[in-house]
């Protein structure tokens, strides 16, 4: 059994395989600051990517490295399919490689990297509000004592093998604002890692109620322009705040609010708006894409798609006549293989804002 491991849930202690059907790529030791929010970047400023690595053995571990990688949002997440780090000057640095150090036993460390984007990283170049990115990382030993762990991945590997590698993980949540009444659309690609042409199926679901939303949700959301905490005190924040600052916390600042009770709000020039998942479900929910077969459409549709090649997708749905201000709809989109295994997915979170709180200021 591995000892270093990303964490693919809050409470995952390394063990894999990870259980068939879980969601693994909301990986909460993955997350940007310096963006608009924990996975949607900023162009043009330096966005700082986090990732974290456990140790669950008696015995701290030293040399440890971490490779990161950025993509558009893609399910599945794999090397091959990254964007240049950083943007554009050489095609063939793909990703980023920084020791962690040490990690003690039993504890965990964090690595930090420094990544400039620009408008031409995003899925929608004139559109801030489609900056979502896909973050994966890999961890492992170098030049170590002892018995080496994990391995070097390369950028033109295919096959991220989350669900039965520790050393391995992702994060793949997209957040985006509607308002209400409106429709509402995420575009999003669908990669074949195969070396031959592959069908896949791609299905969405809504996951209702706060179980659905999730604090890693909630911890999205709090950390977007015009939210901010309530229902905590003073003192317990700025604790938390600290933490951060010492690099004491491990985990986004605002997962660790939400996980000690506070309430996220938006606060715009009308009222503030308590963040809390939607009460009805949304109607007209489809995926589209040239790609589809059958000209389907609906909750699930079949694509074909060539090897290497990613084929745009995009999901599109109403919300409900009474969303307020503040409600979230959390959908769970996946992708399986032909023979039904789970391939990949994303998390997608549409929270109903006012004009003013629809995109980021500059």
């Amino acid at each position: 059994m591995a000892s270093l491991y990303i964490k693919y849930r809050s409470n995952d202690t390394g063990v894999r395989p990870i259980p068939p059907g879980a969601a693994y790529w909301e990986s909460p030791s993955m997350w940007l600051t310096g963006g608009w929010d924990l996975s949607t970047a900023r162009p043009g400023v330096p966005n700082r990517i986090h990732v974290r690595v456990d140790n669950n053995s008696d015995a701290d571990i030293s040399g440890v490295m971490v490779q990161i990688w950025v993509s558009k949002p893609v399910a599945p997440i794999a090397p091959v399919h990254s964007m240049p780090f950083p943007p554009a000057p050489d095609p063939n640095r793909s990703h980023a490689v920084l020791p962690v150090g040490v990690v003690r036993a039993h504890g965990w460390a964090v690595a930090s990297v420094d990544w400039t984007p620009d408008e031409s990283s995003f899925i929608n170049p004139a559109d801030r509000n489609s900056a979502h990115m896909c973050l994966g990382a890999n961890c492992y030993t170098y030049g170590c004592p002892g018995a080496p762990e994990g391995r070097v991945i390369t950028s033109a590997t295919t096959d991220f093998t989350v669900v039965s590698d520790p050393h391995c993980g992702q994060r793949n949540i997209n957040l985006r604002r509607f308002p209400p009444g409106g429709r509402c659309c995420f575009p999003f690609g669908v990669a074949n890692p195969a070396p031959a042409e592959a069908t896949f199926t791609v299905t969405v679901e809504e996951l209702r109620g706060d179980d659905g939303l999730g604090l890693v949700g909630l911890a999205q959301i709090l950390s977007g322009w015009g939210a901010t905490i309530t229902g905590m005190d003073a003192v317990e924040i700025q604790r938390l705040r600290d933490q951060e600052l010492c690099r004491r916390l491990g985990e986004p600042l605002e997962l660790a609010l939400v996980r000690a009770g506070g309430v996220p709000v938006l606060v715009d020039a009308v009222s503030t708006h308590t963040v809390a998942a939607a009460k009805n479900p949304v109607r007209d929910l489809v995926l589209f894409g040239d790609n589809v077969l059958c000209g389907g459409g609906g909750r699930e549709v079949r694509v074909r798609v060539k090897p290497g090649v990613v084929a745009p997708l995009g999901l599109a749905f109403d919300f409900p006549d009474d969303t307020r201000v503040g409600g979230v709809h959390t959908l769970q989109m996946s992708v399986r293989d032909e023979k039904g295994a789970l391939f990949g997915g994303i998390r997608f979170l549409a929270l109903a804002a006012n004009p003013q709180l629809l995109s980021p200021c500059a």
